[in-house]
């Protein structure tokens, strides 16, 4: 095999918009500004030599790259991205070129970029040889030489250990024998990093391709794409040639493979994401029986499917990236790389295969560009460790490192942080500036009332309690003006800004702490707030703060649930007030409200969502009727409520006349604070592990533990991205429908797998011992059923998505 020359005359030129070489360094790239110029660098070069004609010509031919294009790459610096300058590279951290390789990946032209300047280049970088790295590195970041790692024998093996080659010692000379497969991007390489086993353990030698007794040969991938093999009979090399050795050679083997799997995860996401947007774009486009096949709703439901899966991988790999650029030990960046190559290999295939099918019977042909995604994916998949081995080792490794979301990790308050909380809590409620702490001292002091002043009794019910019995709790966080998070101070609030906030919901969430009257304090409050008059805020505010005013909601009707504009309650303007009649149903906890906020119809001529109206009607009016319902769990939170020409006040009118629609909706971006939290998910997880070691089921359900533990981490992560994006400023819309659906179906499945795991203990009703942890098995499972159903059901959410984000 002789050189691989990047000028091959005779291929296609490059566009001559491509952007040139943009030079720099790993502190213009930690600002927003560089990590956009490097996305959109990438971004205009698949723009510019996006080509799937040219691709399509190249499968099953040699070397199976474009040379003009990986000049190009070369060109702009790519290959030296994760090279130390010392070397000739720019020392930008992993998401630099996984940035690259997702913009790439859209246009399938990541090649042979995570190959050579991912793992061969990161296994170079993380050997001792400093002679034979400063002779390898530059020309790998120039592009001049192309390097390929050769470690892998068998393909279901993500272990550097698991070889047969072997390494004999001659004096300097070492004699190589052994066999090698999938080696990626070798068909186009000068020379090799080559494992094998030598007296000392685990080594790794230079290679150059043209060595005597070197033979190497092709096996073609699904996307047509060249697997290189290497048979080495008895290949010599010197001693100086060796990279790394014993203990070294097996870290610098590992940090690279894994760097690498996260890479390749990178350019999963890219390829799965342009599967769906060709996708979409069918399914807008495609007309069958005189409709767009994207307007049904079976359609739109697996298409928001797909995006959810996306949105899952772009979070497991954010996690990962985040974790391997920060340095952490090796267990966490094991745990990190397997959840980002294993997340984004099933959503990757799953996504590709029903582009396919979402396609019809033009998917099936090779003319279809998604058959081209889906093989792209095939390989990627299984290449560096598939789900399945990425699963197993997450499995061995989990038991050392406890899942939690990373804002909502608390460490011990020091002494200042407490004297500060002291101070802080001495002050009139209104004279408090809890936005002038830092968030971890904030994150300290709540941690510390939560955790100093909530009765143990009321920790993690499994029901909602009554008001007598949270009246105590609901009490003291009043009077310590704990109370209103939301809340501007000058309406008896604690004014915290959106970073904060989220913090008193996680560390709350943390606690076990029972929900206390949220109508009144996350919703109406806010609302009236927002939207009351004068008098409206004057009267109610304060009552909900010392809770002699407790409230419940008013919209579902029982021909209109999910169809909330189809309300049929209808109020009518009699002098000064209103009368309302109608029915309402599943409103929680009305038996325990004083208080009502209402939908009514208040123009029956006017369209579908308009002439609505929102009013305020108390509870204990006449002409108003409560039944509870007991609900599947047994417990009585849903009631009917009947209104028979109930009178309230014009006055109690929220917003403007048949305005209530938009009133609503106002209310509900009041939820955003709350959904999504990955705490409930978290405790029915650590109660699922309790009760499988106890019962030693862990080894029999093993691999199902380990999956909800990635689904609960997936969706802590997804957690973590929307608080960002509130602290940032940002206004969250469609993330919600996301994060709902993803935290309430993980739920019930914790909860199902719970039932299943315990056999006969799991049709026990009530707490039962599980080694000193008291669980009720049970209650949770039936009481999830309504998480996919209230506040807006999976269904609906699914709409929202295909809608709203996809465009359906």
């Amino acid at each position: 095999m002789g050189c691989w020359c990047l000028t091959t005359p005779g291929m296609l030129p490059l566009p001559p918009e491509l952007p040139s070489y943009i030079p720099m360094n790993n502190d213009t790239f930690t600002t927003d500004a560089g990590q956009d110029m490097v996305r959109d660098s990438a971004r205009k070069f698949a723009e510019g030599s996006a080509n799937l004609k040219a691709y399509r010509a190249r499968r099953q031919t040699l070397p199976g790259l474009e040379p003009q294009l990986v000049k190009a790459m070369a060109d702009m610096g790519w290959f030296g991205t994760l090279i130390p300058e010392a070397h000739g590279g720019m020392a930008l951290p992993l998401k630099a070129l996984a940035s690259i390789v997702e913009e790439l990946g859209k246009s399938l032209l990541a090649e042979p970029l995570v190959a050579v300047a991912g793992l061969a280049a990161r296994a170079l970088v993380h050997g001792d040889n400093e002679a034979l790295k400063a002779r390898l590195l530059p020309a790998l970041a120039s592009g001049e030489r192309l390097i390929a790692l050769a470690w892998q024998e068998e393909g279901t093996s993500i272990d550097p250990l698991a070889i047969a080659t072997r390494a004999k010692s001659h004096g300097n000379v070492i004699c190589l024998s052994g066999r090698k497969r999938f080696v990626a991007g070798g068909a186009a390489a000068t020379g090799f990093l080559v494992t094998a086993m030598a007296a000392d353990g685990l080594a790794v030698y230079w290679v150059d391709a043209t060595a005597p007794g070197l033979t190497i040969s092709h096996e073609w991938r699904a996307d047509g794409s060249p697997a290189t093999a290497l048979v080495l009979d008895g290949v010599q090399v010197d001693a100086s040639q060796c990279l790394a050795c014993g203990a070294r050679a097996e870290e610098a083997l590992a940090r690279a493979i894994d760097e690498a799997a996260v890479l390749s995860a990178a350019e999963l996401l890219g390829v799965m994401t342009a599967a769906l947007d060709i996708t979409l774009e069918y399914m807008r486009t495609r007309v069958q029986f005189d409709r767009p096949i994207g307007s049904f709703q079976a359609l739109q439901h697996r298409a928001a499917d797909l995006y959810l899966q996306r949105e899952l991988a772009a979070a497991a790999l954010s996690s990962a990236i985040a974790t391997l650029d920060t340095r952490a030990d090796a267990t966490a960046r094991q745990i990190a790389a397997s959840r980002a190559k294993s997340r984004c290999s099933e959503a990757g295939m799953r996504i590709a295969r029903d582009a396919i099918q979402l396609h019809g019977a033009m998917g099936f042909t090779d003319e279809c560009d998604a058959g081209l995604y889906l093989k792209r994916t095939i390989v990627l998949s299984g290449w560096l460790g598939n789900a399945t081995v990425h699963k197993a080792r997450v499995s061995r490794l989990r038991p050392g490192l406890k899942l939690e979301t990373a804002s909502a990790a608390t460490a011990t308050a020091d002494a200042v942080t407490m004297k500060k909380f002291d101070a802080m809590i001495a002050l009139p409620v209104g004279d408090r500036d809890w936005n002038a702490l830092t968030e971890d001292e904030f994150r300290h002091m709540a941690a510390e009332f939560f955790a100093t002043r909530l009765p143990a009794e009321l920790r993690f019910l499994s029901r909602r309690p009554l008001w007598l019995e949270v009246r105590p709790w609901y009490e003291a966080l009043s009077h310590g003006g704990w109370l209103a998070p939301s809340w501007p101070t000058e309406h008896g609030g604690m004014g915290l800004e959106a970073s904060k906030l989220m913090v008193y919901h996680e560390e709350m969430g943390r606690s076990g702490a029972p929900r206390h009257l949220e109508q009144g304090i996350n919703y109406i409050g806010p609302l009236l707030i927002a939207r009351g008059t004068a008098e409206q805020k004057a009267f109610y505010l304060p009552r909900i703060l010392t809770g002699e005013h407790r409230w419940c909601q008013g919209y579902s009707e029982p021909n209109a649930g999910s169809d909330l504009a189809s309300l049929r309650t209808a109020a009518t303007l009699d002098g000064d007030a209103y009368v309302v009649d109608g029915e309402k149903i599943w409103t929680t906890m009305a038996h325990q409200a004083t208080h009502m906020y209402a939908l009514v119809r208040t123009d029956k001529e006017a369209k579908k969502h308009a002439g609505i109206s929102m009013l305020i009607l108390d509870m204990t009016a006449r002409g108003i009727g409560v039944r509870p319902i007991r609900n599947i769990v047994g417990h009585e939170e849903l009631c009917q409520v009947l209104l028979d020409k109930v009178r309230t006040p014009k006055a109690n009118l929220i917003g403007d006349l048949n305005d209530g629609w938009k009133v609503s909706r106002t209310l509900l971006g009041f939820e955003r604070n709350t959904v999504g939290s990955p705490r409930t998910c978290l405790a029915a997880l650590e109660r699922l592990e309790i009760a499988m070691r106890t019962t030693g089921e862990d080894s029999l359900y093993g691999d199902r533990l380990t999956q909800s533990w990635l689904d609960v981490a997936d969706l802590a992560t997804m957690y973590e991205r929307f608080v960002q994006a509130v602290r940032s400023g940002a206004n969250p819309g469609f993330e919600v429908s996301v994060m709902k659906i993803w935290a309430t179906e993980t739920l019930q499945g914790l909860t199902e797998l719970l039932i299943e795991v315990l056999g006969e203990a799991g049709t026990i009703a009530g707490p039962q011992d599980f080694g000193g942890t008291a669980i009720d098995v049970l209650a949770p499972f039936l009481d999830s059923r309504s998480t996919t159903i209230s506040a807006g059901s999976s269904q609906v959410q699914r709409n929202v998505i295909a809608k709203r984000v996809l465009h359906l």
